[in-house]
This record gives C-alpha cells, structure tokens and sequence, in this order.
C-alpha cells in the first residue's frame, strides 16, 4: 500500500511540474509514464482506453499511420478543432465533421479536453476550408456543445457530440457529409476511408501540418469484440471497427471522419494501446445508430 502511495506521489508531481514548465500544459509528458498519470487521473488502474486524442501523449500535430496527403477540395466536410492558446494558431483539439450549415460532430471525449467556460467566452472553435490546420483556416466560435447524455468517458461508449457554431459553413472547402441512416448495413470487409491530422507512426512524434487520409476495411462485430475480450473497455453496439495492415487511425484523429461510399459511418474514437496493433482494429463510433440524435438534436437546439 506504501508503495502503491508513493508511486501514485511520484507521477503527481511529474504531472504538475508538467504544468508548470510547459507552455501547453498536460500535453508534453510524452513517455513519462503516460499509463500511470492516465490511471491516477481516471481512478483506473486496469488496462486503458486509448484514445485517438491528446490524452498526456505528446503527440502534437502529427497525422494518419500508414496514409496519404488529402487535399480539403477532395473532403470539404472536414473540419477541426481548437481553442486559444500560447501559439498565434491556437491549440489543436481534435477532428470535427461538417453535417449542416451550422452544426459539427465529433467524439464526446474531445471535449473532455474544452470547457463550457471557454465556449462561454468565445475561446473554443471548429476551423474547416483547410488542408493545412495551422494556417488559410475559417474560423467558426463554438456557441453551443450537446454531448450524448448516455456517454461514458470509462467505457467510451455513445462517445459522439454535437457543436453548434455562430456563423455557417459557407467557405469555397465547406460542404456538410450526409449520413447513413439506423438501418445501414456495415458489410464486413469493405472498404473506408479515415481522415485526421493525427500520428504517423506511434513511437515517431515528429510534427505535420497537413490532413491526411487511410483506407481500411470494416471488421465484423463479433470479431473486433473478441479482439478486445481482454480489455476492460468492450465493443458495443455502438461501435464500429476498422483494420489495415499496416494502417489505422492515431493519437489526435478522434473526433475524425470514418466514410464510405461517400457517406459518413463513423467517427474516430478510440484503439489499441499501439496504434496500427496487426490483430486489433481501430474503434469508431457507428453513426448510423445515432442518426435520430443527430437530427432531433440539430432541429430542436
């Protein structure tokens, strides 16, 4: 129990010296025990969800493993987050989705990382109309966030929600994704496309700037669910998954589109402890059962 103590001091203080001597705060722990720091945060001590996003990984700014360069004229519906910080571009959040002229979706867990207070003052935003997320942007203020109310940030399930901005997606590269309905059918097997700016590689944290797409193919319910058997966190019917080898979604992507045939199915959620894992595949939240929440959700708000 001493032992247990004194480690759970020890990476408190790392995480609060963090703080202090960073001018992104929390995000640059990089390898010093992100697994520890995570668990004492979360209050869990088993095996962790990994999300695509900035959680205590270091990996600022990089891209899709195993992709290619995309340019926004190919995905005008892309879009991204960020909010005020140190540098002049502002602090990168995570991916966004265009689905109408004033309405985004993202992962719930991404804004586990921007407070109601910084939408309140005009500090949180959703920037599209770009390949490049540092620079030619158009900048949307967040005004309003609606989070499933059935989210769980322990089990990352029903990690979906919806950003209601002030001015519309009216940009040349601003074009809203339609998406699939409850009744469509995720054929093991085919092909989707993932689109972020998140890593290439997971031990590799050297900084991109431009968005970047993977193509990967639907993997069955019942077999992603006994890929992750062992985990604590466990595939719902509320989770679709991806796999490439070779390829996958990574740190920073969440909240990032997964498409087929044109269409939106997914949103980058969460994955193995190693991105691009051969056995384990990435894990998406299924759009299609919240295609009645999406569009009840964007009427009546």
């Amino acid at each position: 129990m001493d032992f247990f103590y004194d480690k759970k001091v020890l990476f408190s203080l790392i995480f609060v010296l963090g703080l202090a001597f960073t001018r992104n705060p929390g995000l640059r722990m990089q390898h010093l025990e992100k697994t520890y720091v995570y668990h004492w945060i979360s209050g869990k001590f088993g095996q962790f969800v990994n999300y695509r996003h900035v959680q205590f990984l270091g990996l600022e700014n990089n891209r899709i493993i195993g992709g290619h360069h995309a340019n926004i004229k190919d995905y005008p519906f892309m879009a991204y987050l960020a909010k005020t910080a140190a540098a002049d571009w502002g602090n990168f959040r995570g991916g966004a989705i265009i689905v109408s002229s004033h309405w985004a979706l993202t992962a719930a867990h991404c804004m586990l990382y921007i407070s109601n207070y910084e939408i309140e003052d005009g500090r949180a935003f959703v920037r599209g109309n770009t390949s490049f997320w540092k620079w030619s942007y158009i900048e949307h203020i967040i005004v309003k966030s609606i989070v499933h109310e059935l989210y769980d940030k322990d089990t990352a399930d029903y990690d979906i929600a919806l950003l209601k901005v002030d001015s519309a997606f009216d940009g040349k590269y601003e074009k809203p994704i339609r998406f699939v309905d409850s009744d469509y059918e995720y054929a093991a097997g085919s092909e989707v496309t993932a689109l972020g700016w998140g890593a290439t590689d997971a031990n590799d944290e050297k900084e991109t700037d431009e968005l970047n797409y993977v193509d990967l193919y639907v993997i069955g319910h019942g077999v992603c669910y006994d890929q992750y058997r062992d985990y604590d966190t466990q595939i719902t019917n509320r989770m679709v998954c991806a796999l490439a080898p070779g390829k996958d979604a990574c740190a920073y992507d969440s909240g990032g589109p997964l498409i087929q045939n044109g269409f939106l199915i997914g949103i980058v959620s969460w994955g193995p402890n190693t991105c691009a894992h051969p056995t384990r595949p990435g894990v998406y939240t299924k759009v299609s059962y919240f295609s009645s929440w999406i569009k009840k959700t964007m009427k009546y708000h």
